[in-house]
């Protein structure tokens, strides 16, 4: 049987700390020697981004996705917070959302999970761990601090 997939949910934060905690997510995965990972950018960005009606997830070094994110926002569209960006790496995908909050979701627990949730509840950004209800969102909570 295959787990239930989690999801980790912050409160929504201003633009400045959107920003940050992209910058902080860089430096976390790059320091466990990560070099690339899986981006997708969503709406409204993927309107503009993408050619056609098929948004396809791109594999984009972790040194050069502050540039990608600066290419795309250049496209008439809004920035991070008011568009989604989804980041995958190592199993996790990290929706940096439009309505200004960041979410994992995850198939199994890991120090990553742990870090992030920890990190978020110390910056007082108010962290929940759903589980995930694939058709319908969030499903019975877990933990919230």
């Amino acid at each position: 049987m295959t787990p239930m997939r989690k999801e980790i949910r912050t409160f929504p934060m201003d633009t400045d700390q959107l920003l940050r905690e992209l910058e902080y997510w860089l430096e976390y995965w790059q320091g466990l020697g990560v070099h690339s990972c899986t981006a997708l950018f969503g709406f409204a960005w993927g309107i503009e981004y993408y050619p056609g009606v098929e948004w396809t997830p791109e594999e984009v070094p972790l040194n050069q996705l502050m540039a990608k994110i600066k290419e795309v926002t250049a496209l008439e569209c809004s920035g991070l917070g008011d568009n989604d960006l989804f980041l995958t790496v190592a199993g996790h995908e990290f929706q940096f959302c439009h309505e200004s909050d960041i979410h994992i979701s995850f198939q199994k627990d890991s120090e990553a999970t742990d870090h992030f949730y920890r990190r978020w509840r110390d910056l007082g950004l108010k962290p929940s761990e759903w589980f995930k209800n694939e058709s319908s969102g969030p499903g019975m909570r877990v933990r919230y601090e």
